[in-house]
């Protein structure tokens, strides 16, 4: 019950996070007080980088964290494969409705 309850509240506080920013996002371009741009691609990909590096200079550190880190590249693959055909495929064809 504890478990089912704590789930619960981590998806209700997520929600409410993405919804309140939302609004918030608006309020502030309505006041003129922020644009929104993207990082340039080379600049994520020099952080998609560095990243990688530390995860991996950490996963030399112990044999648990070679563990965890294996754990997390194998999540992270699996996670992206499916994102690909599920929310990525929502969000373009939500995207593409807005052009």
């Amino acid at each position: 019950l504890v478990a089912q309850a704590c789930a619960a509240e981590n998806l209700r506080g997520q929600a409410e996070a993405d919804w309140r920013n939302a609004e918030t996002l608006l309020d502030m371009q309505k006041e003129g007080k922020v644009a929104l741009r993207r990082f340039p691609e080379e600049v994520l990909q020099a952080a998609r980088a560095a990243s990688e590096e530390v995860l991996a200079e950490l996963a030399k550190t112990s044999e648990i964290a070679g563990r965890i880190y294996q754990s997390y590249e194998a999540a992270q693959e699996a996670a992206l494969a499916w994102g690909r055909v599920s929310r990525h495929a929502m969000l373009d064809a939500q995207l593409s409705e807005e052009t």
